[in-house]
């Protein structure tokens, strides 16, 4: 896709979340511009695209970002303020926010439907994903609009008795939008992707991250392929982990052995070889043994905290390897 054709794209407004929006205001570059960067290293001049693509995998692969901060992308933006708060922890973006104390605030202001008030997470404490009953959703929806009305009334009332904006804005809530223009080199949008669009993300921002990342894929594809290979789909494994993981690998998952006599299962559990199996139960004329090498999903609790307890010392450890393989 050529610039011009991208910018005819994703210049309208992406709507996101109701009344918020992405849109492509400019960029620099594109996958070419990467490794021809990265081989000023060497001094090597232009090569194929089959190998500029070997290479940009390469790079995502190892996490050598800085060939990818020779593209820049240039966003406009309209979003909560509390999701721009979250937004400004990637502090190597570089922002124009819309000013309160200049201008007078737009009225809208997110509100969650029913079905997207969240629970407080019992686990990690920062994390909203915890259930909550519908009556209580519904008062939750409504306390918020009235919360909205009362501060917007206040807002607009000191506006129209002279108090100056700067003063006025105090009361405006943390869900009132703003909008911005923001830029930030590929480099830098990747590690911001790569945070919020994981599952563990608030949802209120992976929004913005997922209409964000859907505008890159057309501007730099062969990138942002290697991207959801490496960085969203691939993940990273301690040194106890690929011990583990090499014993798992190794055939110490051990073997599903299935008993039938007389036509009748009497026996299907996990054992560490299918001769230790027939060893212990003997082999009348009549009864069958069929084995097959065990999965992940045949490893009941006590025997996974056996396996798992080998190598990875904590109750957490275990837990986050077991959810990073099945």
């Amino acid at each position: 896709m050529s610039k011009q054709e991208a910018l005819a794209r994703w210049s309208e407004p992406t709507t996101v979340d109701g009344e918020g929006f992405v849109r492509l205001i400019d960029y620099m570059g594109d996958d070419q511009a990467i490794p021809q960067a990265a081989r000023v290293s060497y001094g090597a001049g232009t090569k194929t695209v089959r190998e500029d693509a070997q290479l940009i995998r390469f790079l995502m692969r190892n996490e050598h970002f800085s060939p990818f901060a020779m593209c820049q992308v240039k966003l406009h933006l309209r979003l909560p303020i509390f999701v721009h708060n979250q937004f400004v922890r990637h502090d190597r973006f570089h922002w124009n926010v819309m000013s309160a104390r200049y201008s007078e605030m737009p009225k809208e202001a997110w509100t969650p439907t029913v079905d997207e008030v969240r629970g407080q997470g019992q686990g990690n404490k920062q994390v909203g994903d915890g259930e909550v009953y519908w009556e209580l959703r519904d008062a939750a929806v409504t306390n918020i609009n009235r919360a909205y009305y009362t501060a917007r009334t206040e807002y607009e009332r000191m506006l129209k008795h002279g108090v100056c904006r700067e003063q006025a804005r105090t009361v405006l809530p943390m869900g009132q939008y703003t909008e911005a223009y923001v830029t930030a080199n590929l480099g830098d949008w990747l590690l911001f992707l790569r945070a919020r669009l994981s599952p563990h993300a608030q949802l209120e921002i992976r929004v913005f991250a997922e209409a964000i990342y859907e505008i890159f894929k057309d501007l730099f594809p062969v990138t942002m392929e290697a991207f959801a290979d490496y960085q969203l789909g691939g993940t990273r494994l301690s040194a106890q982990e690929m011990e583990t993981l090499k014993d798992m690998l190794n055939g110490q998952l051990g073997v599903m052995c299935k008993i039938t006599l007389d036509g009748n299962e009497v026996s299907n559990s996990r054992v560490e070889t299918s001769t230790a199996y027939q060893g212990e139960m003997g082999t009348p004329h009549d009864q069958e043994t069929t084995c097959r090498q065990a999965v992940l999903a045949d490893i009941g609790k006590e025997a996974r905290k056996a396996l798992l307890g080998k190598h990875i010392p904590t109750t957490r450890e275990r837990a986050e390897f077991w959810k990073k393989i099945t």
